[in-house]
Formats: C-alpha cells, sequence, structure tokens
C-alpha cells in the first residue's frame, strides 16, 4: 500500500512538471512572437527613414567594375582622387568640401576625355558593332550610376567622345548642407551653361548655336552681364577656388566681342557699357571692349578680328551667316 501510494506521488509530479515546462513552452513561443514583431517594426521605421534619406542624398560609389574601366585611362592616383571626391561629395555637410568634390569630380573627368581621345582606336569595333564613340559609351556606361548627374556623349558631330554633367543633382546636394556658397556656386554654373556642362569647350547660355561650329551672341539679353556681375560678387564674398568662375568670365569676354548677334545694336551696345562699368576685366581689356562700343553705336561694322570681320545684329530676325 506504501508503495502504490508513492508511486501515484511521484506520476503528480512528474505531471506537474511537464505542464509547467508546457506552460514555459507557450510563454516564450507567445513572447518571441512578440518580441520578433516588435523587431520587424523597428526595422521598417530605420529602413523607411533611410530611404527617405537616400531619395534626396543617393549613395555614391563606384564600384570595382568601374574603377577597372577607369584604369584603362587614368592612373590609379587619380582614381583613387575620383572615389575620395565621390565620398566627400556624398557625406559632407560643408558646403566648400561640395564645391571643391564637384571640381575635382571635373577634372578628373576632363583628363578622362582627353585619355580617352588620345587612346582610342577611331576604327576600332566592339561586339555590338558600334565605333568610337559609341563603344566608349557602353565602356563607360556604369560610371553614369557613380557619378550624379554624369552623362557619356559625343561633339564635333559626334566624331569626338566627350562626357557632361548635368547640374541639377548637385543643386539639390547644395540644399543639404551648411551655408550658402555651394547653394549660390551651382547657380551661377547653370546661369551661364544651362542645365548641362561639359569638360569640353561648348557653347554657353550666352551664345545661340545654329550649327555645330558657330551661332550668335546673346549679348543684349543682359545674360553676360547677370553672370558677370553676379560671378564677381561671389568671388568677393567666398574664398573658394575660383578657376572655373574666372575662366568663365574670360569666355564671355570673347563672347561679347564674338561679332554675331542676335539683338539690334542698341541693345548689345547698352549691355557691353554696363559691363564694362562693372570693371570685371583688366583696363586694357575693358579698353578692347570700349573700342567694340565704340562701332557699335556709330555704325562702323567692320570688324577685322569678329568671326565675319563685320558685325552683324538682328540674327533673329535678319540675314545672318553664324559664322559659317
Amino acid at each position: 500500500m506504501k508503495l502504490i501510494y508513492i508511486l501515484a506521488l511521484a506520476l503528480i509530479m512528474i505531471n506537474c512538471a511537464s505542464e509547467a515546462k508546457e506552460q514555459k513552452d507557450n510563454s516564450k513561443t507567445e513572447n518571441d512572437s512578440i518580441s520578433e514583431v516588435d523587431t520587424v517594426n523597428i526595422i521598417v521605421d530605420v529602413d523607411s527613414s533611410v530611404i527617405e534619406k537616400d531619395s534626396i542624398v543617393p549613395p555614391v560609389q563606384m564600384t570595382d567594375s568601374d574603377k577597372k574601366s577607369l584604369k584603362k585611362y587614368l592612373s590609379s592616383a587619380e582614381v583613387k582622387k575620383l572615389d575620395a571626391a565621390l565620398n566627400s561629395l556624398n557625406n559632407s555637410e560643408i558646403d566648400s568640401v561640395i564645391i571643391n568634390s564637384f571640381l575635382s569630380i571635373l577634372q578628373i573627368t576632363d583628363s578622362l576625355k582627353y585619355q580617352v581621345i588620345q587612346k582610342s582606336d577611331y576604327e576600332a569595333v566592339d561586339e555590338n558593332g558600334d565605333y568610337y564613340p559609341f563603344n566608349l559609351q557602353s565602356e563607360l556606361a556604369g560610371l553614369e550610376k557613380s557619378i550624379p548627374g554624369f552623362t557619356n556623349s559625343c561633339v564635333a558631330e559626334c566624331t569626338e567622345y566627350d562626357c557632361r554633367f548635368e547640374l541639377g543633382p548637385y543643386v539639390q546636394r547644395a540644399k543639404e548642407t551648411t551655408g550658402q556658397a555651394d547653394d549660390e556656386f551651382f547657380k551661377l554654373l547653370i546661369l551661364a551653361n544651362g542645365e548641362y556642362m561639359t569638360t569640353a569647350h561648348q557653347f554657353r547660355a550666352w551664345f545661340a548655336q545654329f550649327w555645330d561650329y558657330g551661332g550668335a551672341s546673346f549679348l543684349g539679353s543682359n545674360i553676360h552681364f547677370e553672370f558677370l556681375q553676379k560671378s564677381q560678387a561671389f568671388l568677393a564674398k567666398h574664398d573658394i577656388n575660383s578657376n572655373l568662375l574666372l575662366s568663365l568670365q574670360q569666355e564671355a569676354f570673347g563672347d561679347v566681342q564674338h561679332g554675331i548677334y542676335m539683338n539690334s545694336s542698341v541693345k548689345a551696345s547698352k549691355e557691353l557699357n554696363d559691363i564694362i562699368n562693372l570693371n570685371v576685366f583688366t583696363p586694357e581689356e575693358n579698353d578692347q571692349l570700349k573700342q567694340l562700343m565704340i562701332k557699335m553705336v556709330s555704325k562702323d561694322f567692320f570688324c577685322e578680328n569678329c568671326v565675319s570681320q563685320k558685325l552683324q545684329f538682328d540674327c533673329e530676325t535678319g540675314n545672318c551667316d553664324f559664322g559659317g
């Protein structure tokens, strides 16, 4: 009888232990489920914020494939410099760093263009049957994803490789930094170039292109004056690498002397006078502009150094040769 009692007591204890274990397991499973749901919610929230941020500032990073393609034309040091500039562009919050990163990218892609032209076989055909420069556009296509706004292109009736930048992404990037220098800088580039800027010599926003190699100046529409005035104010205000802006100022100086103008002589001479009064250029350069203005006002349209050796006006409605 005593033995039966002991066995019965043992069975009761085993059942209790089993139920306790089952309750504990059920409780753990339930808690794990809650924990998983909470964790998923946290991850989704984090991912959403990252996606939202990335839609404003896309991550910029060259792939190994990009670097391999570039090393065919650039030195390892140049490829590293480009990679560093892209990282700075993507991560810095300082306006001057964004400007200098862009200038480095522009310089290296200009070197890329030069090396491509030097090293390319003009008669080579790739596996798709494309001749230069079209085969290069596929070879370097990855850069269009790695470098903001970058596009492979061609010039001179598409016989020569070129690359260009859409400036919009840089304007957006500038909005996210401290300071206003980068905002002002990229707006100046758009004022001079329009939405796109190429590393090659291009017809700027102050020039009307009518064929691959010629057209007419917009002197008289105040585009030159506005750029020169605002760029000069920028250079006086900010301690920023100014070579690009100074180069564009010199291009504007050359363009006002083009000799073929979309506007009337009255409008062209008025803007030219306003430009002279800005004192952006040297006294010698201003004297050149004054001599041109005298010709415009006096209707002495002979111009030995102009494209057609004769000043032409009202080209929007008149009969101009556009340098052809």
